[in-house]
């Protein structure tokens, strides 16, 4: 039988422990991955030989059973979901936001930088014996072609920026997920028979929030306390962590599909659910798709070999100094549009418009000229600028017989379908 000393002893004792644990969590308070820790007390009951024995049912005072980590895997889950889900909002937004710092229109934008050079165009064709209106011409054309250049250069350096970190963030990814692989294989060999270290469990649960943050995963818990991990938010995603051994990440880019990730030597995925890694691969898509469309803001108005220039940022205007030089002026239009328009549906005349100065154009960029403004059914180009040929005249009138080559094969496919031929008009000035 135990004595009050005894009995009050073992009540000191747990009491302190359970104090210490106390201390330990007030001392880890800031530390990460650190879980606050319950002492668990129990009692410690007497002799159970006899069945009537006082003994057995007064008991022998108090002991620390367990030391008890405050932890819940629900709750674990659906936090990290939720981290995963706002980091790859959070990382979007902040990548998109300075793309849309670089491209916000404003007085010196490219848009503006466009409009203003073919205005100064116009005063050429208004004043051609006139030099002031060509000076200024040649002048905002250099800040044109220097608009293209920087607007090209700040796009490709942003998408520079995005897929720099997109491996960063796939070489942090593999480090983490490796380290966790370690920590599975420590918990495996700890805790046979007893329950594992719990600054072990720690550094699991951090490592997985860590992971978290930078892609979504499915965790699965084994008997020891190790877990398996999967890319995406589903249990049959792919394996990321077994046990021990661990798949690596790594990006795969393609101007067709942007970016996706493979795992391993075989498996790709071509979209993650979640995580900063998914925020990083849709912004990198938007600036791939702010840049295309760039491209098709220029070449809706210069010709390919212009284009190639603006966008390996070649272009050039005037570079031995402002100079004077002859510019060709071609017009064309269909003959009879507004009668023609007025007996068709709205549908109908925005179709014949487009095919019509489609074919126009490709005649103009086969010539190297420039379109000016399109003006209702005409379309106005010049040949000469951003930079002469040294046979501007001539390409006008090539372009000129070719809009009536295609004009013809146009109206052949037009009668062949039921529908009236199309004329048109074209003068030539230079």
């Amino acid at each position: 039988m135990a004595s009050l000393f005894d009995i009050g002893k073992t009540a000191v004792q747990a009491q302190r422990q359970a104090l210490n644990v106390t201390g330990q969590n007030i001392a880890n308070v800031n530390t990460e991955g650190y879980r606050k820790r319950d002492a668990d007390l129990a009692e410690v009951s007497g002799s159970q030989s006899e069945l009537t024995s006082i003994t057995s049912q007064i008991g022998l005072g108090v002991n620390l059973s367990e030391v008890r980590r405050a932890y819940n895997v629900f709750l674990a889950s659906s936090t990290n979901s939720s981290q995963s889900r706002f980091e790859s909002s959070q990382t979007f937004v902040e990548t998109m936001e300075r793309l849309e710092n670089a491209l916000l229109p404003g007085e010196g934008d490219l848009s503006s930088q466009i409009s203003q050079f073919f205005r100064t165009l116009a005063d050429v064709e208004a004043s051609p014996g006139d030099l002031a209106p060509r000076a200024a011409a040649i002048e905002q054309g250099n800040g044109l072609a220097n608009a293209f250049n920087v607007t090209a250069f700040v796009l490709r350096d942003l998408e520079a920026q995005i897929v720099g970190t997109i491996d960063q963030e796939v070489s942090e990814v593999n480090r983490l997920v490796t380290s966790l692989g370690s920590v599975n294989g420590k918990l495996r060999s700890s805790n046979l028979g007893s329950s594992p270290p719990n600054a072990l469990m720690d550094e699991r649960d951090r490592l997985i929030s860590e992971i978290s943050k930078k892609v979504r995963i499915s965790v699965n818990y084994g008997p020891r306390f190790d877990v398996n991990v999967r890319l995406g938010e589903h249990e049959t995603g792919p394996l990321l962590l077994d046990g021990e051994k661990s798949q690596a990440i790594r990006a795969i880019y393609s101007e067709e599909s942007g970016v996706s990730y493979k795992l391993g030597s075989n498996k790709v995925v071509k979209v993650l659910d979640d995580g900063g890694l998914k925020g990083l691969s849709t912004a990198l898509s938007g600036s791939s798709l702010e840049l295309e469309k760039s491209k098709e803001n220029y070449r809706r108005y210069f010709s390919p070999e212009i284009g190639d220039e603006i966008e390996s940022g070649d272009l050039t205007i005037g570079q031995d100094g402002s100079r004077i030089t002859d510019v060709a002026v071609l017009f064309t239009d269909i003959a009879g549009f507004t009668k023609l328009s007025e007996k068709m549906d709205p549908q109908d005349v925005l179709d014949l418009l487009s095919e019509y100065q489609t074919l126009m154009v490709d005649a103009i960029f086969q010539h190297k000229g420039t379109v000016d403004k399109f003006i209702g059914d005409a379309v106005m180009a010049n040949f000469g600028t951003p930079r002469s040929h040294g046979n501007d005249a001539q390409n006008a009138f090539d372009c000129g017989v070719l809009m009536n080559h295609k004009l013809a094969e146009w109206n052949k496919t037009r009668v062949e379908k039921g529908l009236s031929e199309i004329q048109h008009r074209i003068g030539i000035h230079y």
